[in-house]
């Protein structure tokens, strides 16, 4: 199996991972990648009572990451039109809890046949992003799309772990395997 390249870190993977099919309205309607980005970044959050913004700051956190996402990393897949994929199994399930997916697991591969663009993250940003007051985030918006990952101490414990990371892919894509679990 060949191995692919990761745009914003360099890194060469190998090209197995693991994806959920989104049963949502917003990945799978028939919008382009382009529809979906000005979807998020004009969206109108003023337009709906306070006590619905809490249900809305996923919005507004989509919206500060493709605004910074757009200046200075265009050339990396939008989360609003990308595949997510994670390269362990764990790291999906963590992923799919924190943001609320449903859905089938596969086992992929990207196409290399075709041209695709595949970015890193640390998903747990995405949670220090939302709970912000998204007027200093700057500096967190830079980490999310450099893609550096980095040993994280637990608490004040001397243990340490690995965020959850997540593949963003722009490319056509190759089912290897349904797994049995669905969530």
């Amino acid at each position: 199996m060949p191995k692919i390249t990761v745009a914003n870190t360099g890194e060469v993977i190998k090209n197995r991972l693991y994806l959920i099919n989104l049963i949502d309205d917003f990945h799978y309607n028939l919008q382009s990648k382009e529809e979906k980005i000005n979807y998020i970044l004009n969206f109108n959050l003023n337009q709906f009572p306070a006590f619905l913004r809490d249900d809305l700051v996923h919005i507004e956190a989509e919206q500060e990451l493709e605004k910074h996402r757009s200046e200075f990393f265009p050339k990396l897949p939008s989360r609003c039109g990308a595949q997510f994929a994670f390269e362990k199994l764990g790291d999906l399930l963590t992923a799919a809890k924190m943001y609320g997916w449903k859905g089938t697991i596969y086992k992929i591969s990207i196409d290399t046949s075709e041209e695709y663009v595949v970015s890193k993250h640390n998903a747990d940003i995405i949670s220090t992003i939302r709970k912000s007051d998204f007027k200093s985030i700057t500096h967190t918006l830079k980490d999310y799309w450099t893609g550096e990952i980095k040993w994280e101490k637990c608490h004040d414990r001397d243990l340490h772990f690995l965020p959850t990371t997540e593949y963003l892919i722009e490319g056509k894509i190759n089912i290897i395997e349904t797994l049995d679990k669905t969530i």
